[in-house]
């Protein structure tokens, strides 16, 4: 037995600081004791890694141990026991980067992402229509979802064809990945857009002969049209987001997930996010990271601090946006440039690769400088502002999480972070780099030096196949996400979705990561896979770190909270093809609202389910912390 805690009931925390742990409800009562025993399970604790029995008292780890020695020591407080009969118990996951109030506000609409293989931007409109056409009021109207690449057309819609089936309001179509979309002519015109006066910086809107937009509309245009479609939405519809809110984090729940990082939250959504803490319709934990109210581009650096606020919805890092996406900023040497201008040739010659070819041209490639390399994309912040922002969001104790998915950009991230290191060694947590999907070893050995976290998204191999292929053929001297790379030097990895832009489930995301394989099955760069173990802390260990909570949650440790996943397997024992078949086991759960009362919600059944293992639990910040 690793050891023995006595836990406290909890209360509300409003200010800063951790959330202690609160009891749990079986059949209507509180039950303060329970054994989880003769189980799989999987601390990541480097001090007791395995064990097979479990002891939670009042909400927190009590005892990790064998059967035998904790069955003994809970009878004689009276606990109930779980019967495991195998199953897998691990810490609950955690998503460092999901978009939950994005993923909250678009519940109503249809998922352009789900359109069938083959499909053409009409068959897109159709589904765009009957949203229009179901939508009452004449305000925004906005989608999201639908990848360029994967469409016939290989492009955005145009302002004409949006037009047609929507004429009368503001329309706004957002891509998968989030850094482009479409916006129809009243959409153009409410921005003032129609023409642009001037294009905004770090944004581009794409002009046709007549001086008009032409519809697509990327990076910082798409996000200040994105925020004026979600004020229009909050304003009139602030409470159907709650009601969705809560759907969304039951599912998440449901998924094994006991808590996000809500990767973009403007001060609007902080009042929402309030309200739902209030309301007890939050069942899982959000972490706030702010953004201003003007753009997902403006920073809100000036509080309040990181680990402020609620305990079930904290404020997590300031987000500053240092590159694009498709126009990410890339930086290559006069070697990978070669072989990148040469693979060009090869697939244009070859008839083939034209979309790693459209990738290729998709962003501005800058001529080479003095040292010969070529530069691709652009980056948003000039050095001294950028070391100003840190320093300014650290002056009022806020973290910073950089999205920095070029090698340009995350080389700018951790000269800021070397540069301002004395002024945020102090802060909560680590400072974070959002996705890193391009770095090589000698850069991740700064980010390391940095101390930095690298917020990755191994899902994306397999809802972005074809964006890594493109990025595969192009630029083979520097493949995408390079996730043994960041770990060989020494680079703590966060797990995340970056929900709605890929699949929030946790155990695809792990297989994706150490099998590499990308949709359709094509396998790629299989040096740079990791290992289960080490996919696996990256979704525990590795995001309760980003979100500046590894203290409390992230791994089965006596003293921290119990927030627990039980799978219907062991994910370390199976072939690694297989892990994304394994089952998360989800019964009903309680929660403790805000003045200590435990509600009764249907919880009769919450352990007896877990007979043959036909369903299971989920028992820590997703149902037993204070709100």
């Amino acid at each position: 037995m690793s050891g023995l805690a006595e836990a406290s009931t909890g209360s509300w925390n409003g200010g800063c600081g951790g959330a202690p742990g609160v009891a749990i409800v079986q059949g209507g009562i509180v039950t303060e004791s329970i054994l989880f025993f003769s189980g799989s399970v999987v601390t990541f604790d480097d001090s007791a890694p395995a064990a097979t029995a479990v002891l939670v008292r009042d909400g927190l780890i009590a005892a990790v141990g064998g059967d035998v020695e904790l069955r003994e020591y809970a009878a004689g407080m009276g606990a109930t026991e779980v019967d495991l009969r195998g199953a897998a118990l691990l810490p609950g996951f955690v998503d460092a980067h999901h978009h939950f109030l994005f993923g909250a506000l678009g519940r109503r609409s249809p998922d352009l992402h789900q359109l069938p293989a083959g499909s053409g931007i009409r068959d897109g409109l159709g589904l765009v229509e009957h949203h229009v056409l179901n939508t009452p009021g004449t305000g925004w109207v906005r989608l999201f979802g639908y990848s360029p690449l994967d469409l016939r057309e290989h492009r955005h819609p145009a302002r004409r064809e949006l037009d047609e089936i929507c004429p009368d309001r503001p329309l706004l179509v957002i891509a998968l990945g989030m850094h482009s979309g479409a916006l129809n002519s009243a959409g153009f015109d409410a921005m003032g857009w129609l023409p642009p006066r001037s294009i905004p910086a770090g944004g581009r809107i794409p002009l046709g002969r007549n001086g008009l937009p032409r519809g697509t509309v990327t990076d910082a245009a798409l996000y200040l049209a994105e925020a004026t479609s979600r004020g229009s939405q909050v304003t009139s519809g602030g409470d159907a987001w709650l009601i969705e809110a809560r759907s969304h984090a039951q599912d998440l729940a449901a998924a094994g997930i006991t808590r996000v990082g809500d990767a973009a939250v403007s001060p609007e959504f902080d009042v929402l996010y309030q309200r739902a803490v209030a309301g007890g319709t939050l069942p899982i934990t959000v972490h706030r990271m702010p953004i201003a109210t003007q753009s997902l581009m403006t920073p809100r650096t000036t509080g309040p601090a990181t680990g402020c606020g609620p305990a079930r919805s904290p404020v997590g890092a300031a987000k500053l946006f240092l590159d694009g996406g498709e126009d990410c900023a890339v930086c290559l040497s006069i070697r990978e440039s070669v072989h990148m201008l040469g693979r060009l040739v090869t697939l244009s010659r070859g008839g083939h690769g034209l979309a790693a070819i459209r990738a290729a041209m998709s962003g501005r490639i800058a001529r080479p400088r003095g040292d010969l390399k070529l530069r691709h994309g652009t980056l948003f912040w000039e050095r001294h502002a950028l070391e100003s922002a840190i320093t300014t969001a650290a002056e009022f104790g806020l973290q910073t999480a950089q999205h920095a998915l070029g090698n340009a950009a995350i080389d700018q991230a951790t000269r800021a972070l070397d540069a301002v290191h004395h002024r945020i060694d102090a802060l909560p947590g680590r400072p974070r780099i959002e996705h890193a999907l391009f770095c090589g070893p000698t850069l991740a050995a700064r980010v390391a030096g940095v101390g930095a976290v690298a917020v990755v998204s191994p899902i994306w191999f397999e809802e972005l196949g074809a964006s890594f292929r493109a990025a595969a053929s192009l630029m083979p001297d520097l493949p995408p996400m390079p996730l043994r790379t960041l770990i060989d030097a020494g680079v703590i990895l966060a797990g995340s979705s970056d929900y709605p832009s890929a699949d929030y489930r946790v155990l695809p995301a792990v297989q994706a990561a150490v099998t590499r394989t990308v949709a359709g099955g094509e396998q790629y760069a299989p040096q740079e896979a990791i290992t289960t173990e080490q996919a696996l802390r990256a979704y525990t260990m590795g995001s309760a770190t980003a979100l500046a909570v590894a203290d409390t949650v992230g791994s089965i440790t006596v003293g921290k909270q119990a927030d627990l996943v039980i799978l219907d397997t062991n994910p370390l024992g199976v072939d690694p093809s297989d892990i994304a078949s394994i089952q998360v086991l989800v019964s009903e759960h309680a929660r403790v609202d805000d003045v200590g009362q435990v509600p009764f919600q249907r919880a009769q059944g919450f352990f007896r389910g877990l007979s043959g293992c036909s369903s299971g639990v989920v028992v820590g910040a997703a149902c037993g912390e204070v709100a």
